[in-house]
């Protein structure tokens, strides 16, 4: 990223081959807006007069864009993005991938344990997430869904081995 641009320079294989694709994960928004980029709706950069001619297909929709997001909440939701190309290396990173999951928590606890599991000993990380009550219609189903999925979001992106429990408890 040089002054506001992204700039990419092809990688080579261990036999000198230049790789002719990349993946990259782009983050536009406008609020709502952003929501009627359709599929193929962005083909091309701008470029310097010269350089090669480089042709981007977006493969889905635009989706998720709103018009009410704090500036707070998207920086939370950006710096989980970035950091460790969201996978969860450090306790950091899991800390700010559980508070970018719900903007309504407001505070994570961590604990680290050694269990007995069913193959034998195991880490356990205990992550005690904290929710106003209020902030829920039904807290009870809420919190049992936000769990199972929250859970399932962290192990996704986890170090394999890592056995990860959330508790909900309300402020």
């Amino acid at each position: 990223m040089r002054s506001g641009r992204i700039e990419l320079e092809p990688g080579a294989d261990e036999r000198g081959k230049i790789d002719a694709f990349a993946n990259l994960r782009l983050l536009l928004t406008d609020g709502a807006l952003a929501n009627t980029v359709p599929p193929s709706g962005i083909t091309e950069f701008s470029r310097a007069k010269g350089e090669a001619r480089v042709r981007l297909a977006n493969i889905t929709a635009a989706a998720g864009g709103t018009d009410g997001e704090e500036s707070g909440q998207a920086n939370q939701r950006f710096a989980t993005l970035l950091l460790s190309r969201n996978r969860l290396i450090t306790q950091a990173d899991l800390e700010t991938a559980v508070r970018a999951y719900d903007p309504r928590i407001s505070s994570v606890v961590r604990s680290t344990s050694v269990q007995r599991g069913t193959g034998g000993l195991e880490n356990v990380i205990e992550l005690r997430v904290e929710i106003p009550k209020e902030s829920m219609d039904l807290p009870a189903e809420e919190a049992a869904l936000l769990q199972r999925d929250l859970e399932a979001y962290l192990r996704e992106r986890a170090l394999l081995g890592l056995n990860i429990r959330v508790l909900i408890q309300w402020t």
